[in-house]
């Protein structure tokens, strides 16, 4: 009978159809067995576990076999620790029997696989056993921890050692696995953002989307086993809560320093848990303090919002507002470093994920605009808006030039600029501007400013190449105009120009800045869509633990005990219950949740029916006096049953836009009045 091929066979094919990238690894394994003497006798290739390195071994065992070379391989797991153990299991490999000892042949390639396991042996094998080898023989050791200071400081094996640290697929590598897997194309960006190109998650999440025939995106707080599985793999040795509460800020923030582990944990336990962290390998060292490795920083905020959405929404309020505490005082460069950290804690936020460049958060400051600079700037305007806007952006440089900011990379090149100018009152020289002519209609009619209040407009921002496409020139847009309002002591109304309003406008309601269309305007046959906010409803303390802040987790199980709230932190609480009223996953996870008025609520559906009929509640008791009625249509329209905008509720209520607010704000305070009331009635416990 003759022989056809072994399942053996048809493995190693398949294994070699489906492999992915490492070029480089290849090529320079090629090149030791093709050279003489070859380049190097040992390859050291380390890396996390899943991050493909038995994969790569594979490779090179048949790319060995096709060059002719006898191939012997070791796993580390099977090898009993000792020089007798391990002397027995190379015998075995080399297919001595009878108790006959069997030499390594010349020329072999000798792989041995999780290495680390043998790493008492590590010395033996080095200044023993290797060298007794064939000059020829080439040796691939793989394993989690880079090799020992030997092999790469000894003077004879330093320049005998090659050491290969292995590393995520790139994105292009990530999406040939996939495909590779039938994974649909519309997964890619979710399936990429959260494994970072690693082999096994890709791998697991592949598996899931295909068990689900999905073709969306991949949600990881929707596949907890993957998040089970890859945590055991990088994370199972965190078991303590302290711990976990330290990775959780650090997997939060973009850099974690003692003194923040210190302000939200206290003194001691910040002191150590910022060492602890330090002596993590999956934790890296920076130049201004540390971070996870990326999955490891995916896979934790996938934890922790999979165990409990709320508690962590909670942690992600409280890192920003420790960051943007910092950026007040900073100047310069840090004070630019700070709002990029703090425009990275909002990474998550699911209206900021998609309009900011994440990757890109480094790579340009921006500066004041200075003379030089103005032929460049208009000459950029002129490009992407025409001549029309070009002329009218030079009248504005000659009288607010500093407005003007320039983005710069780090060879000092103009990356693009922004213009936030102070429109508050025309002055004599001013020029005319539609835009400017709109917006001051709309404040005049809907909310007039008192003398001294400032009104600035985001008028223009473009990066030189991309115009106003997602790059770095909006990370620092968004976060220069954020600082100058929330810093700006008397700032009522902030507006916002853009070409593309309907692209943008799930961002600016994600951070309350409504679009208002009678603002629009039309400048060299183009029309530009603006959105506003009037800080004056929703100062800057409100917005930034609002707004910019609220998070709808999914939670896996109902919050745990918090803090009771103070009467600031309550009515603060009250007004974001408003906003989310018409949004029970939001209401249920917002930060009204920590009240006592719902402490009874068995999970976060109950919690937010409970919480929609204490609103409304509070808003029926301005029913009982007659001279109220006004205040609460005015809620009733703007939270209860909203239209699409304010100015639609005070047009239904026939009220001007002034007389609405005045209603509302009223309106508000009154039913945050009556809710601490009860909620202070109520016992600690």
């Amino acid at each position: 009978m003759t022989k056809g091929p072994y399942i053996a066979d048809r493995l190693a094919a398949a294994r070699s159809a489906g492999f992915i990238g490492r070029e480089a690894e290849k090529a320079g394994f090629r090149s030791a067995l093709t050279a003489h003497p070859p380049p190097f006798t040992v390859l050291h290739i380390h890396g996390p576990g899943g991050v493909g390195k038995t994969t790569l071994l594979h490779e090179l065992a048949r790319i060995a076999s096709e060059a002719g070379r006898s191939v012997v391989v070791l796993d580390g797991r099977d090898v009993e620790p000792s020089r007798a153990g391990f002397t027995a299991a190379l015998e075995r490999a080399l297919g001595a029997d009878g108790g006959q000892s069997a030499g390594v042949p010349d020329g072999a390639v000798v792989l041995i696989d999780t290495y680390e396991a043998l790493s008492v042996l590590d010395t033996w094998l080095r200044e023993t056993v290797l060298p007794a080898w064939s000059s020829r023989v080439v040796v691939v050791l793989a394993g989690r921890e880079a090799p020992a200071r030997p092999w790469t400081t000894d003077i004879a094996w330093a320049s005998l050692s090659r050491v290969v640290s292995l590393q995520n697929f790139t994105p292009d590598e990530s999406r040939a696995f996939l495909r590779g897997r039938a994974v649909e194309r519309g997964a890619d960006a979710s399936v990429l953002a959260f494994t970072r190109g690693h082999p096994l998650a890709l791998a697991l999440v592949s598996e899931v989307l295909a068990r689900h025939k999905s073709a969306g995106d991949f949600d990881p707080v929707q596949a907890p086993d993957v998040v089970r599985h890859l945590w055991g793999l990088f994370l199972a040795t965190v078991h303590g809560e302290r711990e976990r509460e330290a990775l959780a800020i650090c997997a939060v923030a973009r850099v974690t320093t003692e003194a923040l582990l210190v302000e939200l944990m206290g003194p001691e336990d910040g002191r150590q848990a910022f060492d602890w962290l330090h002596a993590q390998s999956f934790v890296q060292s920076g130049s201004f303090g540390l971070f996870p490795h990326d999955l490891v920083r995916e896979l934790v905020v996938a934890d922790a919002r999979w165990r409990d959405g709320a508690a962590f929404a909670k942690r992600f309020r409280q890192v920003y507002r420790a960051v943007h505490a910092q950026i007040a005082a900073a100047r310069g460069l840090e004070r630019q470093r700070l709002q990029m950290d703090a425009l990275f804690v909002t990474r998550n936020k699911p209206t900021n994920a998609a309009f900011f460049d994440w990757s890109a958060l480094d790579d340009a400051r921006t500066e004041p605009a200075e003379a030089a600079d103005t032929p460049w700037i208009l000459d950029l305007v002129a490009r992407h808006e025409g001549p029309e806007s070009a002329e009218i952006a030079a009248r504005w440089w000659r009288t607010q030039p500093a407005a003007f900011r320039v983005f710069r990379g780090p060879d000092e090149a103009q990356l693009g600029f922004l213009a936030l100018l102070d429109v508050a009152g025309a002055g004599p020289t001013e020029p005319t501007d539609a835009a400017i002519v709109a917006a001051r209609a709309f404040v005049e009619k809907h909310g007039p400013v008192r003398r001294g209040d400032a009104v600035v407009y985001l008028r223009w921002w473009m990066h030189a190449e991309a115009y106003q496409a997602v790059t770095a020139a909006i990370n620092l847009t968004a976060m220069h105009v954020v600082s100058h309002c929330v810093t700006r002591p008397g700032v009522a109304w902030n507006f916002v120009a853009m070409a593309d309003p309907d692209f943008w406008k799930a961002h600016f309601d994600g951070v309350n800045f409504p679009r208002v269309p009678e603002a629009d305007f039309e400048i060299g046959g183009r029309r530009y869509g603006v959105f506003a906010h009037d800080w004056r409803i929703e100062p800057p303390s409100d917005w930034l633990t609002g707004a910019q802040t609220a998070m709808p987790f999914a939670a896996g199980r109902p919050a745990g005990p918090e803090a009771p709230l103070g009467q600031p932190e309550f009515e603060r609480a009250v007004r974001q219950a408003l906003r989310d009223f018409t949004r029970p996953d939001a209401l249920a996870d917002g930060p009204l949740r920590a009240a006592r008025l719902v402490r009874d609520a068995r999970d976060a559906g109950a919690r937010a029916s409970a919480l929609q009929a204490l609103l409304r509640a509070a808003a029926d008791d301005l029913l009982a006096n007659p001279r109220d009625r006004k205040l609460h249509d005015a809620v009733w329209r703007t939270y209860f049953e909203p239209l699409a905008t304010q100015e639609l509720a005070a047009e239904r209520l026939s009220l001007p836009f002034s007389t609405y607010r005045r209603h509302l704000a009223r309106g508000v305070d009154h039913i945050a009045c009556w809710l601490w009331n009860r909620e202070r009635s109520l016992p600690l416990s």
